[in-house]
């Protein structure tokens, strides 16, 4: 097997049971290759079901013990390696589907019957109960099915020019799309939202609620008393399992309803370039060739490759869990091998603009999005069955077996003993009846809704019944970190200044635990006005509520002067900054002017430790300006290194009196003031919150992509 060959296939996961999901080269956004695919492996011996996902890229099979992961892989690369070679140099949309049917993927029953009653709810409203044809191409040209095209789609747009990107999306950087092309796009692709959580039909809802095993057999029962001439009983039974369904039923719609309520917040609408002007658009008529216009705060509602950018950052956590913006450059070619958490010439959906101003062309929309394609993975996972749902399952096959065997004990001894086969059918089928306790069910759905509702109070919004019960069944707690156990914001926790290593904790500096004024030394509070001076963070409101915008790293620290009682704004005001000169290749530091006391300039610097530490010759310690000796150096290093061993991002600070206004060619003869460490603080009471856990005996787990 040659090398190109083995690169066809990639075992992604291999699970028990036989499960396994692979990625095949070619198969991203090619329905052609997804039919194949499916046929030959449906036809494969051991193979009992493969589906094929073409806006991921991957196959999910199921097989038997006589077929495994190497035997699969072989079959895909030896049987139909030169289709998938021909896909995956160019990925089509077919025009024709193929005739044959693939793979699906085995229901249950109760799942067969909950789809049977959505198709049914779909007709009683009118609806034709297929989704709009919302496709989402990651290019423009990735046509759907039904406009009968096969074009060549793109998927790299990172390694790509802006230029070639316009080209390609064939759109004009200064004007956009035109109002009546951005129709024709709309039409053709769909609306650019992500397929909504399957909702269900107040039908669905109510025979929900008859779809177990004790409710199944009391049904049952009561046919069999109506047949015996039992028709208060049935009644009886009936009656009870009518208010079980109905207690059933109000409580879940009331929860159906609290959950469709939140999918209506959010952002609905973004600046787009259409005819020349930016305009605000709903999210929903983003269309691929759109160019969305970036300033702070902007939601980016679809897949952007970045035109233009001035000192432009994303936050994106929402996608890749960093909880530190990425600096974007719009200019960077990436390669195919370029991981997306390092394409920083691209912007995704679901992330927000932090800082700066750009242009993104969009080339994605709705499930070909990045997000799109987790939502896709995630609605491929299939629900497992709840500890209730496994337990009366079990109850209900036990009492059918046990009545089944009661009833035919007794039936056999009566009729040996001369009874009459009717009468003794007769008397088995009461004992059947009677064997099935009628206040099971009735009790159970009282107890379950009565936990929603407790549920509810503490603003916890439950779907299904069975749902409560399985958080009391809950052994290990997973938990993401960024944002979860996190605040999601960066904030000072440690400071270094005079040679003393300072703890920073609820805007409080601690010092071996005993809160200590940072006013009271001078090198802290040069550190603190440096680095506000030194900084692009724009503030507004008034002294009672101040809001910050910029970078979460630069707003850290001007937070930390005014927390400390420093008046950031009349600093400023005070020393108003004339040049800044930026952190670039080469230069981890920025600098700013500003005109200080006695016609001299204030040079304040701040960034990489070690460089600005490199460039200074004097410190401030207890006030005064001292040489800066080798031991301090040392010393201040390694408190650095302890600061960046806690996993802080880490920045020094400086400054020099200059004589005149012009900013030196050469940044030396410093003075040093001092570090500050930063991070992602935890959320107040967190560490509380997990003892409560381990006191419960559930064991807590976090799961994060830090590196």
């Amino acid at each position: 097997m040659d090398p190109t060959s083995r690169r066809l296939v990639k075992p992604i996961t291999i699970g028990q049971r036989g499960r396994m999901r692979l990625e095949v080269a070619g198969l991203y956004r090619s329905p052609k290759l997804k039919q194949r695919l499916e046929s030959r492996l449906g036809e494969l011996q051991g193979v009992r079901s493969a589906e094929a996902n073409i806006l991921t890229g991957r196959m999910l099979l199921k097989c038997g013990p006589e077929i495994g992961p190497k035997e699969v892989v072989a079959f895909i690369e030896t049987q139909i390696g030169d289709s998938v070679r021909n896909e995956s140099r160019h990925a089509v949309v077919a025009g024709k589907p193929s005739d044959r049917k693939p793979v699906l993927k085995p229901k249950s029953l109760k799942a067969g019957i909950r789809e049977a009653i959505g198709g049914l709810a779909n007709l009683v409203r009118g609806g034709s109960g297929s989704p709009l044809p919302a496709f989402g191409a990651t290019a423009l040209a990735a046509a759907p099915v039904a406009m009968g095209k096969q074009v060549q789609e793109v998927k790299s747009w990172h390694i790509m020019s802006p230029d070639q990107v316009l080209e390609h999306l064939v759109v004009s950087v200064k004007e956009g799309l035109s109002a009546d092309e951005a129709g024709v796009r709309l039409g053709r692709y769909g609306p650019n939202s992500l397929a909504a959580g399957e909702k269900r039909s107040d039908l669905a809802i109510f025979i929900d609620q008859f779809l177990n095993a004790p409710v199944a057999l009391l049904g049952a029962s009561a046919v069999i008393s109506v047949m015996t001439g039992g028709a208060v009983d049935a009644a009886v039974i009936m009656g009870v399992v009518l208010i079980n369904g109905m207690i059933g039923y109000i409580t879940e719609r009331q929860s159906e309803k609290a959950i469709a309520s939140l999918a209506k917040t959010g952002v609905r609408e973004v600046a787009v370039l259409r005819d020349g002007v930016s305009k605000n658009i709903d999210v929903e008529a983003i269309v691929p060739g759109d160019i969305l216009v970036l300033v702070p705060g902007t939601y980016i509602a679809a897949d952007l490759r970045l035109l233009d950018g001035h000192k432009l950052s994303i936050d994106e956590s929402a996608l890749t869990g960093e909880s530190l913006p990425v600096s974007k450059n719009p200019n960077f070619k990436g390669t195919e091998e370029t991981a997306l958490g390092d394409r920083i010439n691209m912007g995704y959906m679901g992330t927000h603009v932090t800082g700066g101003s750009g242009k993104g062309i969009v080339i994605a929309t709705a499930e070909a999005t990045e997000l799109g394609k987790i939502q896709t993975m995630v609605g491929e996972a299939e629900a497992p069955q709840t500890p209730m749902e496994r337990q009366l399952e079990e109850l209900g096959t036990q009492m059918v077996y046990i009545s089944a065997g009661v009833c035919a004990v007794v039936g056999v001894i009566g009729i040996l003993r001369g009874f009459g086969w009717i009468e003794m059918l007769k008397s088995g089928v009461s004992l059947a009846v009677a064997a099935v306790p009628e206040g099971l069910p009735a009790v159970a759905t009282t107890t379950l809704a009565m936990g929603i509702g407790n549920m509810r109070k503490h603003n916890v919004s439950v779907r299904h019944l069975d749902a409560v019960e399985t958080l009391g069944s809950v052994q290990v707690f997973c938990m993401d970190k960024t944002g979860t156990l996190t605040m999601n914001r960066m904030a000072v926790v440690a400071a270094h200044g005079g040679e003393q290593a300072f703890d920073v904790s609820e805007d409080k500096f601690l010092v071996d635990g005993e809160s200590f004024d940072p006013t009271s030394r001078e090198e802290l509070v040069r550190m603190m006005q440096v680095m506000s001076l030194c900084s692009e963070v724009e503030i507004h409101g008034d002294a009672d509520k101040l809001e910050l915008e910029g970078s979460p790293t630069e707003k850290a620290l001007v937070e930390m002067a005014i927390n400390s009682g420093i008046d950031v704004v009349a600093l400023r005001e005070k020393y108003p900054t004339t040049r800044i000169r930026y952190r670039a290749e080469g230069r981890p530091f920025m600098s700013s002017l500003h005109p200080y006391k006695d016609g001299k300039h204030l040079l304040a610097v701040k960034g990489s430790p070690d460089k600005v530490l490199e460039m200074c010759d004097h410190q401030i310690r207890d006030g005064e300006r001292i040489p800066l000796t080798d031991e301090a150096r040392v010393a201040i290093m390694k408190e650095n290194e302890r600061m960046a061993g806690r996993a802080l991002r880490v920045l020094g600070a400086a400054y020099r009196e200059l004589d005149n206004a012009r900013m030196p060619a050469k940044t030396a003869q410093l003075t040093w003031l001092g570090l500050a460490g930063m991070a992602d603080p935890m959320r107040p009471d967190m560490d509380k919150l997990i003892d409560m856990y381990h006191e419960a005996g559930i064991k807590t787990i976090m799961i994060t992509g830090d590196q």
